[in-house]
């Protein structure tokens, strides 16, 4: 790229000219391939641990089948194996025709996405056997977590390269992909190597891994939808200069995201408006690119598809439109929810966001792009049965629509109920019909997507094979000037350096509470109690007694354990500022709660199915816990926890991880004084509740 040399064009188009090369075309075929088979092992994964739900998950009682495991195998190889090999395969099929250069050479380009297949089934062991962390987007086992970055850095690399190498002006397209092909392996390292912290009682402290996102994923989807919507429709994207100005938007919200950040912390700016702003921006970014999709699918006979593939990219768009207006909704209430008590980031409502979102928006886009070069790639025409393309098109489709708005209505029955300050197993009683339809639903996208995978094998054996390439079509007219596009990656650049600088700074400087400090604050009277309730077990773990060194050690491994089995992901340790929040919880978490080794990367989840655990210290005894552990629902009926019997030795007395999450949970908040309040509506315990033989003595 040659920041001083403004590039201009003769013609209003640049015509496509494919750098040719079939080993591409076999990679990028490898790529697809990779994804669906993915895609299908997420689609079981999530659906099995949607039974969990229902009290009827079919592997009760095995470890390694663990519902919170396989909850973290789902939305890794969905995210990671679907989504990320779809990007990779579509990416190494446009770079190379729009640059007319080559991505690294034949043989790297193929170790590179083998690489990145074995890191996937890496990290799906890793997960299986209950290594991961509490990171969102980043639970991947801390061993893989380098191999990661390091892979993600050369295929960026790679891919980069023949970018700023071309000679030839730069479609729009390009423009979108330079912000994630920059910031993909930085913001994977920030993530994974600089512990995210809780910063305020908002999520604008969170950076890392959760801008995957915004500079990756979404840029990415916009990228696409510039060079395969006029593919499909044979026609120019409507209106260059607006995608340009949504590129710019797109660049700069990073930045402004980390700005509002950093007024947030400064106390210049309301907690309120660094939530709003950044996401408000991002609506905006988002409304270019929805008004040029369906602007340049207009023709003369309304929005008419002229290839299957547009079927996709106008659902999936019209979907994001949805996502959205539902951003904005969501942005709206937690403006007023200190006053209403709603929190919608809690609920299934954020379930049905990420759903449609991901899936819904980005998938759709990523089927899209499929369905387009699939035909070509397997040499053929086109698809073996346009009917079948339908009916793929309509189970996934129809499937995706009703888990939204079952998993949305869900959301706000909950937030209903929780508003209310209802007990928290009847939210749960309420929350099962809505269960139900999601589990059952997930069948039929299975069903769409086998379609898909029949019609890959039949179009493979019987379509008609291709003798002559197809004619290319013209490209969204490229830039008289490349200016914006320097400046635009140059303060995306800087703002990634500053950002990550700023994190390992803090990470470097800051003075946590160590295991040892923690401990010296006070052994718990409930580990004691464990101790003398179960002395065979305890001192066969820790022969020296309920000391401050055993007290630290079982911390330790009561943390891991938590994360292990993504506990995490259903049980909140955060108390929000909003009414209902404190009335069952006690006060909104403070930022110094987290300055410890504990809970410095705190632990965030999806939602909310469980009850918040922040100040979970004496609000029931170890009994209940244990009862609780070994079978919830004997304690709590409606309670969809899985049972953890390998927390429990052949005599069903606690073991070392037993004795170890119990203690953790009953140190959370214990340095409070709030903690000992039960402020709560939680299930009571049981007045006389037992497990194993009971007390030894």
């Amino acid at each position: 790229m040659t920041p001083t040399a403004p590039v201009t064009i003769e013609a209003d188009t640049t015509m496509r000219s494919a750098h040719t090369n079939p080993v591409y075309e076999k990679l990028v075929l490898g790529y697809f391939l990779a994804s669906l088979g993915f895609a299908l092992a997420g689609m079981l994964a999530g659906m099995f641990y949607s039974l969990q739900f229902l009290q009827i998950y079919p592997f009760t009682g095995i470890e390694l089948f663990s519902p919170g495991r396989w909850r973290i195998v789902h939305t890794t190889i969905v995210t990671y194996g679907f989504i990320g090999n779809a990007c990779l395969g579509a990416l190494h099929w446009i770079v190379p025709r729009l640059t007319g250069r080559p991505i690294l050479t034949n043989a790297r380009s193929l170790v590179l996405m083998m690489a990145w297949q074995l890191i996937l089934l890496a990290t799906v062991a890793g997960v299986i056997l209950g290594q991961t962390r509490a990171v969102p987007w980043g639970e991947a086992p801390p061993w893989i977590a380098p191999f990661i970055t390091l892979t993600l850095a050369m295929i960026s690399a790679g891919l980069f390269i023949p970018f700023f190498k071309t000679q030839r002006p730069r479609p729009i397209a390009l423009w979108y992909f330079a912000i994630p092909l920059i910031a993909l392996a930085p913001t994977h390292a920030i993530g994974s190597f600089l512990p995210q912290h809780f910063a305020s009682n908002t999520a604008t402290g969170i950076t890392g891994l959760g801008h995957m996102v915004s500079l990756f994923v979404m840029p990415l989807g916009y990228g696409f939808l510039y060079e395969f919507v006029p593919l499909a429709t044979q026609r120019p994207i409507w209106s260059p200069a607006l995608a340009r100005a949504g590129w710019l938007a797109a660049a700069l919200s990073f930045p402004i995201h980390t700005v509002c950040v950093f007024l947030c912390d400064q106390g210049t700016l309301p907690p309120s408006l660094a939530e709003a702003i950044p996401t408000l921006w991002t609506v905006g970014t988002a409304v270019t690119v929805i008004i040029n999709v369906f602007a340049t699918a207009i023709n003369q006979r309304g929005i008419h598809p002229a290839h299957p593939a547009m079927r996709w990219f106008l659902l999936g768009t019209l979907l994001y439109f949805v996502g959205c207006v539902q951003n904005v909704f969501g942005l709206a209430s937690s403006l007023y929810s200190a006053a209403s008590s709603y929190d919608w980031a809690s609920s299934d409502w954020t379930i049905a966001h990420s759903h449609l979102i991901a899936f819904g928006a980005f998938g759709f886009w990523l089927f899209g792009i499929m369905t387009y070069l699939l035909p070509k790639l397997l040499g053929a025409t086109k698809w073996y049965r346009t009917s079948w393309n339908v009916w793929h098109f309509r189970l996934t489709g129809i499937g995706l629509l009703i888990m939204f708005v079952d998993l949305a209505a869900a959301g706000v029955v909950q937030q209903h109920l929780w508003h209310s300050l209802t007990p928290w197993e009847q939210s749960l009683a309420a929350s099962v019909p809505f269960w139900v339809v999601r589990a059952t639903i997930g069948f039929v996208m299975i069903a769409g997507h086998m379609v898909l995978i029949c019609h890959i094998a039949m179009t493979t054996i019987h379509g008609k094979k291709a003798r002559t390439p197809e004619a290319e079509t013209p490209d969204t007219p490229a830039a008289k000037s490349e200016s914006l596009l320097v400046a635009g990656i140059l303060i995306l650049a800087v703002s990634l350096a500053t950002v990550g600088f700023m994190r390992w700074n803090s990470v470097a400087t800051r003075h946590d509470k160590t295991l040892m400090d923690l401990a010296h604050e006070g052994v718990t009277h409930e580990f004691i109690e464990l101790a003398e309730r179960f002395p065979n077990q305890f001192y066969e773990y820790y022969p020296n007694g309920p000391t401050i060194e055993s007290f630290a050690s079982a911390l330790a491994l009561g943390r891991a354990t938590f994360e292990a089995e993504a506990c995490w992901h259903c049980h909140t340790q955060r108390v929000r500022a909003v009414s209902q929040d404190i009335a069952r919880w006690g006060p909104a978490t403070r930022a110094d709660e987290y300055q410890n080794v504990l809970q410095r990367r705190a632990s965030l989840p999806t939602r909310r199915i469980g009850p918040d655990l922040s100040k979970e210290a004496g609000r029931r005894s170890n009994d209940w816990h244990l009862a609780h552990f070994f079978k919830p629902t004997d304690v709590v009926p409606t309670s969809v926890m899985p049972a953890y019997p390998w927390f429990f030795d052949e005599d069903d007395y606690p073991n070392r991880r037993g004795l170890a999450v119990i203690t953790y949970m009953q140190w959370l908040g214990s340095t409070h004084p709030e903690s000992s309040d039960n402020h709560g509506e939680g299930p009571h315990e049981p007045a006389a509740t037992t497990v194993g033989h009971g007390t030894q003595h």
